[in-house]
């Protein structure tokens, strides 16, 4: 954070609209500290051969915008030889960007996601992994945590029936 002042002056940073001790004194720049929500701190001048200060603080707010986040939703298994879905679902400010990976291998960039995205393990066959690689929202921020799906080696799937049929 950094605020402006006349000839003369600094600046002292505060956590409260009065009263208290400063976070900083007599410094026109504040690093803030990892916060995890969003945060008001106050900038009050101060002529320091004087002492006076000015009349009110001035609050600037720091807004914390979370990180986005993708969580992939399929079914962990499929029968040999079919299609099944899979949905990217995401947490953020659109439109997202995306890229993942099947198998070890990157699959291309999806940019201007604009609410999920959905794909298909499709004439299954093998085991697969998909790993969400990299992530950014429409914030610019990036995901630094990402999801993973394995998909079990497909099964014969076979339906036996032991009834009988009656009217």
């Amino acid at each position: 954070l950094s605020a402006s002042t006349g000839a003369g002056e600094t600046i002292d940073w505060y956590a409260d609209a009065s009263g208290g001790s400063p976070l900083l004194s007599g410094n026109a720049s504040y690093n803030i500290p990892l916060i995890s929500d969003t945060t008001i701190f106050y900038a009050e001048a101060r002529n320091p051969v004087s002492g006076c200060i000015s009349a009110s603080r001035t609050a600037l707010t720091v807004t914390v915008i979370p990180r986005p986040t993708a969580s992939i939703v399929a079914n962990d298994f499929v029968c040999e030889g079919q299609t099944a879905p899979i949905e990217i679902a995401f947490t953020g400010t659109s439109p997202w960007n995306l890229q993942y990976s099947i198998n070890s291998v990157a699959q291309p960039v999806v940019n201007s996601v604009a609410s999920s995205f959905s794909t298909s393990y499709t004439n299954a066959t093998v085991a697969k992994e998909y790993i969400i690689t990299s992530l950014s929202d429409g914030t610019g921020c990036s995901a630094t945590e990402f999801d993973t799906l394995t998909i079990d080696a497909p099964i014969p799937c076979y339906i036996t029936w032991n009834g009988s049929l009656s009217n």
